[in-house]
């Protein structure tokens, strides 16, 4: 029952369990990161699904640095991420 607590507690507060590079369980949240001076369409534009599938494409499963900088007006936390050593930002154009 306190274990049951203690997992309600922890999903609650938006964390939930993934592997760590080791194989261990981490707890992991989910933010909304903006990519720092990348002016991307939104969902709805055109072209805005489509840079979202990319992006996921580059980064999904893998480990990322992320360094946060600013909020926006939106609340969304703006920064860099690098992708086992790419710079996404950059990437994103090639």
């Amino acid at each position: 029952e306190k274990a049951d607590t203690l997992q309600k507690i922890i999903v609650d507060a938006g964390y939930r369990q993934v592997p760590g590079l080791t194989g261990e369980q981490v707890l992991a949240k989910k933010y909304r990161v903006r990519l720092r001076g990348i002016d991307a369409p939104e969902n709805s534009m055109p072209y805005g699904r489509e840079a979202k599938e990319e992006l996921v494409k580059l980064v999904q499963g893998r480990t990322l640095k992320i360094s946060i900088y600013d909020t926006d007006r939106y609340g969304r936390l703006v920064g860099d991420v690098d992708c086992n050593g790419v710079f996404v930002q950059i990437r994103t154009y090639l």
